[in-house]
């Protein structure tokens, strides 16, 4: 939970005004929450072979209520004394749901839905698990919000009702763009170590850029194989692996360089459609952005001049892209982003979010 933006997000909006219990993977450690439960799970290769065993045989089942959770959560929740519950992945909303059962006072659900959740990845189970429980919770839910228009498109089609819209824009930060150099061009990419994001074209794009441009890479999660493989594959004139930053820094850590990068294949719907919190981190940090075309971004950079798209998702695209690009430009793109940051920061996300649990109170 300490590592999602948007739950943090939610958490910060909400911590000061109400008595607010989180349930989750790993505690929040954010100051005034009332009281934190990390005990959630989710399916491994780390759990014991009969743990294993019995969730690989649920899900083959077509069982998928309690992937992430069993009835010894009703020994340390106070199931009666919540009014709302926010849920934010679908696999705990079947949770959500067993906890009212429990409380007389019939707590009202809001559900946000952080992606297009009919296909989040190339494994089709997976994509049937957050698919199925999103077709049974979805009209269960008092109110859904979501990160984009584009995504709320797609569940009002299916669902007959539209998602209120919180995007995934964090905190502004008062700081000044810094200038780029004319023989040195500092990009930045930070994220998840995922093989589905096939981080390895960001990394190839760099074989098809002159010898201005560096990128830095902050990437989070414990799949070593993968990582020891990008190492491998890179030039280390031009990439370097560095330690990921604590949430706080972020924004602070990425507005020492000049672009921020971000190449991610369309293979998954969702991914068209992305909107990261990434994005608007690099924005906060007076990035240029350099992008490919996912339809959700693209709207976003051209709107507002921050970078450049490419015309496809190969690596050569963007490079044609960059290697035109001056210092001057790029110093432009930045000056973009500061004034594009005092937009698309946290304030609307918040208000909404304030709104929506309001609006249960009447």
């Amino acid at each position: 939970m300490e590592k999602d933006p948007r739950v943090l997000r939610q958490i910060r909006a909400l911590k000061d005004e109400y008595q607010l219990f989180t349930c989750g993977l790993s505690p929040s450690n954010v100051d005034g929450v009332t009281e934190e439960h990390p005990i959630l799970t989710r399916p491994s290769k780390k759990q014991a072979t009969i743990i294993r065993a019995k969730n690989y045989l649920m899900m083959k089942l077509g069982q998928f209520e309690n992937l992430t959770w069993d009835d010894s959560v009703f020994k340390k929740l106070d199931v009666k004394s919540y009014d709302i519950i926010i849920v934010n992945d679908p696999r705990e909303m079947p949770l959500a749901a067993a906890l009212n059962k429990s409380n007389s006072k019939n707590a009202k659900i809001y559900f946000d839905l952080h992606e297009w959740y009919d296909e989040v990845d190339k494994d089709e189970l997976v994509n049937n698990i957050f698919r199925s429980l999103t077709d049974k919770y979805f009209p269960l839910a008092d109110i859904t919000s979501t990160v984009n228009d584009e995504i709320a498109d797609l569940y009002e089609q299916k669902y007959g009702r539209r998602p209120t819209i919180v995007t995934n824009a964090g905190r502004y930060f008062d700081i000044m763009p810094t200038p780029v150099a004319q023989d040195k061009i500092k990009m930045v990419h930070h994220g998840v170590l995922n093989t589905s994001r096939k981080l390895e074209e960001m990394i190839r794009l760099m074989d098809h850029l002159d010898d201005r441009f560096s990128l830095d890479l902050y990437l989070v999660g414990a799949d070593e194989v993968y990582k020891n493989k990008l190492v491998q594959i890179s030039d280390t004139k031009k990439v370097r692996f560095l330690p990921p930053v604590k949430f706080d820094n972020i924004v602070p850590t990425l507005s020492r360089y000049d672009i921020g990068l971000f190449i991610l294949q369309p293979d998954v719907e969702s991914y068209k459609y992305a909107l990261p919190n990434k994005l608007f981190e690099f924005i906060q940090g007076r990035l240029a952005l350099a992008i490919s075309p996912n339809i959700s971004m693209k709207k976003i950079v051209e709107r507002y001049g921050l970078g450049v798209v490419g015309d496809d998702f190969s690596a050569e695209a963007l490079a044609r892209k960059l290697n035109s690009l001056t210092a001057d430009d790029i110093n432009e793109m930045k000056s973009k982003s500061h004034a594009t940051a005092a937009i698309l920061n946290d304030e609307q996300g918040i208000k909404a979010i304030r709104q929506i649990i309001s609006s249960f109170e009447k």
